[in-house]
Parts: C-alpha cells; sequence; structure tokens
C-alpha cells in the first residue's frame, strides 16, 4: 500500500486562508471537496507543474503535453481537460497544467474565494464575458440573500445548494468560466485544451490496476456553456 505524505498548508493570503479552513472544518457542515479544488490552484500557482486527482490514471507516457491548437501568441500559461464522452463535450478541473505564477491562476483563485470573503461575485473577464453564468443561474432564486450568508450558512444548509455552488464556483464550472472569460470563440479556446485528453482516465473498479477511458464523473464534470458563434 502506498502512502501519501501530507505537508503543511501552503503560504495563502488570510482570505483565502479562511475560505481553505472553513471547507476542511471539523463539522458535520465541512466540504473537502471544495478546499481540494481551491488548494490545487493555490499549490500550481506557487510550483506549477501538472495537478491529477488521485483518482485519475493515463494509459501510458505522458510525453508531450501541448495544447489541442498552438496560438499564434504562444502557449498559453493553462492547459484544462475537456473530454468528448458519449458524445458530450465535458470540463474537469481533475487534470489541469499550468506554469507557476501566472495571472490565469491568480484570477481563477479570486473567482473561487471572493464570494467567501466579499458580497459579490469575481469577474474574470468584462461584460458578456464575465464568466460568471453558471454561478449566477445556480444562485438566481436567492438573489435577496446576500452571498457572505449563502457562502457560510446555506451553502452549509442546503444539500441542493452545497451541490450546484461546489461545482460552479470551485470545481469543473470554473474551468468553464475561465474559458468564458477569455473571449475566444470556441476554435480558439483549443488553446488552453490539453492534447490528447482521451490518456487521463481512470482505475477500473471491477478489475484493480487496469485503466478505464473516461475520468471519475461523480459529481466532477460540467457542459461547458457555448455563448460565442464566431467562425473565426
Amino acid at each position: 500500500m502506498n502512502l501519501i505524505n501530507c505537508r503543511d498548508l501552503p503560504e495563502m493570503t488570510g482570505y483565502i486562508r479562511s475560505a481553505v479552513e472553513r471547507e476542511m472544518s471539523d463539522s458535520p457542515y465541512h466540504n473537502y471537496a471544495a478546499a481540494s479544488d481551491i488548494l490545487r490552484l493555490v499549490v500550481l500557482e506557487k510550483f506549477g507543474g501538472i495537478y491529477m486527482d488521485v483518482d485519475v490514471m493515463v494509459s501510458g507516457s505522458l510525453g508531450l503535453i501541448s495544447p489541442e491548437r498552438v496560438s499564434s501568441t504562444g502557449t498559453s500559461d493553462i492547459l484544462i481537460h475537456q473530454e468528448v464522452l458519449s458524445n458530450q463535450t465535458r470540463l474537469s478541473n481533475a487534470v489541469i497544467v499550468s506554469q507557476p505564477r501566472t495571472n490565469t491562476l491568480k484570477k481563477m483563485i479570486n473567482y473561487a474565494v471572493t464570494p467567501y470573503a466579499k458580497n459579490h461575485l469575481y469577474e474574470m473577464g468584462f461584460g458578456r464575458t464575465a464568466g460568471k453564468d453558471l454561478l449566477m443561474k445556480a444562485l438566481k432564486d436567492l438573489k435577496d440573500i446576500p452571498l457572505r450568508e449563502i457562502m457560510w450558512v446555506g451553502k452549509r444548509a442546503v444539500p441542493s445548494l452545497r451541490h450546484q455552488i461546489t461545482i460552479y464556483l470551485t470545481g469543473p464550472g470554473l474551468m468553464d468560466a475561465y474559458l468564458q472569460s477569455s473571449g475566444l470563440s470556441q476554435r480558439f479556446q483549443t488553446t488552453k485544451i490539453l492534447n490528447e485528453p482521451a490518456r487521463f482516465g481512470q482505475r477500473e473498479d471491477d478489475f484493480p490496476g487496469t485503466w478505464k477511458r473516461g475520468m471519475n464523473g461523480k459529481g466532477e464534470w460540467v457542459v461547458p456553456a457555448r455563448k460565442f458563434n464566431s467562425t473565426i
């Protein structure tokens, strides 16, 4: 049996740390998924590299890590996992590739933790490309309740809200929000998508140690929003 050595939490500013510690609290309302979502971004922002969930399994050597499409302005500072599975395009935050100290990750972290500390959503873009559509839809029936109250009280007590906000704020929905905020057409969003995503799958439950196509989909996926119809 392999052991994983856990280190102390990385250095974080006050409002980021408070969000992580709140989700890791020793109470019936802890949300380890949200804490993990935030921490992976913090660690990648500091060190860069490849993040993979513990239940992700690759089909072979990773080889060259590259985007689906090479941008004329240079390689993106982050690559996201997006895969077509069962005729549906799905984004995941179970695999993230990044350079260290990137503005992209700083934006993602701010998007994920701002609602914990302030009474508004963080916008990674501007106007139509603010990148918060999925989250706003999840909160549309709660517009009269202060956001901080939703994050610190409502999110704890209402299971459906807890699940939705985790998915859309810190989880795969954050990846979709980032792509929305880029303002790029679907064609050029592929400059930020990891090439050969099918290499990343999961361990086969029925046959331990064997590989299975498609990552574990238990609450870890989001169908990308499609706002832009540009054919550029």
